[in-house]
Formats: C-alpha cells, structure tokens, sequence
C-alpha cells in the first residue's frame, strides 16, 4: 500500500463527521499498517470477521467503495 492511500485513509478517519465510516476507516488503517486481524478487531470493538470484510470491500472497491457501502439503509427485520 502506498503512502498516499494510508494519507487518505488517515484523513478520513479523523475528519469524517460520520463515527461509522471513522470506523471503517480505522480498522483498515489498522490492518494496512500491519496489526492482525484479531488485534484490530480487539481495538474497534467488533468481530474479525467484520475487519475482513471492510479490508476486502477496501482492497475490491477503494475508499470510495468502503465509504458507500454505509450509505445503505439498514435491512429491515422480517416479519
């Protein structure tokens, strides 16, 4: 990874307005950054499954597509 895209993941991690994405931005900083999967879930309070799944959303679609994909409304409950 290079140091440009670290640069733009650190950026927005401290200046998005939205503490999801802020998250989502840490926890693939994190791992860009060479911390395991397991120790970054510890960090941000989540599962490691959901570390891999925003590091491959990230490493699939960039930033913008780890950002979008919090744009979707929340599924709703079956009734």
């Amino acid at each position: 990874m290079i140091e440009k895209q670290l640069d733009e993941l650190f950026s927005e991690m401290t200046l998005n307005t939205n503490s999801r994405l802020r998250k989502k931005c840490l926890v693939v900083y994190l791992r860009k950054n060479g911390y395991r999967r397991e120790a970054v879930a510890e960090i941000a309070r989540i599962e490691a499954d959901t570390v891999t799944h925003y590091t491959k959303t990230y490493d699939e679609s960039g930033l913008a597509g780890l950002l979008e994909e919090s744009q979707k409304p929340p599924a709703k409950p079956e009734a």
